[in-house]
């Protein structure tokens, strides 16, 4: 009896001891780590953005990690962290923080900036951090014209040292409604004094003859996505041909046609007057009936 009693005794020690680190285990089971990466644009001539995507893994493959908070930081030359504000990753994982312009004191020797960001504290996902660094470049873009064809210039050099930067693919299009339109070959490198010129084809249309030109250089190691756009009146002018404030049927419902309020609403009087002269006609009928 005695023994068994020991047995007893001994299960529920072992028990106590193990429930707490269970529940630890089961506590930090329960968080995974998101993957995040980080992209940076510039929009000449000042405006700079971080994009934040983080994904975790799970049993369906990779998902969007949504509603995790970012602390961004940057770096100063002496490697201490200067706050810059938080991001909120939307519901597909991504985040944009405006940069604005880029303050020169906080790149090191070299003209380097880095960012950091760090996850604070969410109920599903353990703290991650990511750091990106990257290069301030300059894009400029200019119009000439030589024998009645029309090139546009790009000249990308590098805003620390002002050199200019060669053998690098630049993406030239013009904008459209639904996709951008590409000239030039698919990407065009820069020449040895940072410069690529391509010409415009003469027969582009445009609103009112005007065409809006981007020019981009894509997801490089170094000075991240650098985008410059300008305007010239290159284009074959054509004339806007919308009805939209016009009174068709496809126009919003204040632009709704004349006949189409007109006729249905003598229709729908006729009708009720059909049936008040029906009415009143039956109450005379039932009324000598009655005397």
């Amino acid at each position: 009896m005695n023994r068994l009693r020991f047995q007893y005794s001994l299960l529920a020690l072992l028990c106590l001891v193990q429930l707490p680190d269970t529940g630890g285990v089961y506590a930090q089971e329960s968080k995974s780590r998101p993957r995040v990466s980080l992209n940076y644009t510039k929009l000449m001539p000042e405006t700079s953005t971080l994009s934040i995507q983080a994904r975790y893994r799970s049993e369906d493959g990779m998902q969007p990690a949504s509603g995790l908070n970012f602390e961004v930081f940057t770096q100063a030359p002496n490697d201490s962290l200067i706050p810059l504000g938080i991001a909120l990753t939307n519901q597909e994982g991504k985040a944009e923080f405006s940069l604005g312009a880029l303050v020169t004191e906080n790149a090191d020797s070299t003209g380097l900036y880095t960012f950091l960001v760090k996850s604070t504290e969410h109920p599903a996902f353990r703290e991650v951090s990511k750091s990106l660094a990257v290069r301030d470049a300059q894009l400029s873009l200019h119009f000439s014209k030589d024998q009645d064809i029309s090139y546009l210039e790009a000249t990308l050099t590098d805003s620390h040292t002002g050199e200019a930067l060669a053998d690098l693919p630049l993406i030239l299009q013009v904008q459209r409604l639904f996709r951008p339109l590409r000239i030039g070959d698919d990407f065009n490198m820069t020449d040895a004094s940072g410069r690529v010129k391509i010409p415009i084809e003469s027969d582009i249309p445009g609103i009112n003859g005007k065409l809006s030109f981007e020019v981009l250089l894509s997801d490089s190691d170094q000075y991240g996505t650098v985008k410059s756009t300008a305007q010239a009146s290159l284009g074959v002018p054509i004339t806007d041909q919308s009805t939209f404030d016009e009174r068709t049927m496809w126009s919003p419902p204040s632009k709704t046609p004349l006949f189409l309020l007109v006729v249905p609403n003598i229709l729908i009087l006729g009708v009720w007057a059909i049936l008040l002269y029906l009415i009143v006609n039956l109450f005379f009928i039932y009324k000598p009936k009655n005397q």
